[in-house]
């Protein structure tokens, strides 16, 4: 099909190529949009949908609801027991930072005494 398409194309005019391919891409285009426009009137709009929702029986809505309310509540469970989890690791990794720092502020100040010590000595000898 593509060296018969190739052969076309050597022989008919560029013009008339053109105007084929813009003809086929408006009918491309065209057919696209009536299924846009089709399937724009055949859906529902989102305040058509709540408004049918809210005219329901009352048990529909409430059980709606509830669930909504459920998952919300398993989802925020969730998230509690996640950030617990962050926060419990992130105390025990301050904590030991902390310990570090204390054990190396530790380690300065007794080099700062040996240093001392040391001028001391060589000023006094």
């Amino acid at each position: 099909m593509a060296d018969l398409r190739t052969q076309v194309k050597r022989v008919m005019p560029t013009e008339w190529v053109h105007a084929y391919r813009r003809r086929r891409a408006t009918k491309r285009y065209l057919r696209g949009l009536a299924y846009e426009l089709y399937d724009r009137q055949v859906r529902l709009s989102l305040e058509d949908l709540e408004t049918d929702v809210a005219e329901r029986p009352k048990g529909f809505h409430d059980r709606l609801a509830k669930d909504v309310l459920a998952r919300t509540d398993a989802i925020l469970q969730g998230l509690d027991r996640k950030i617990e989890g962050v926060s419990a690791r992130q105390g025990t990794e301050l904590r030991t930072l902390r310990e570090e720092l204390e054990a190396t502020r530790a380690e300065v100040a007794a080099l700062r005494d040996e240093v001392r010590a040391l001028l001391a000595a060589r000023a006094g000898g």
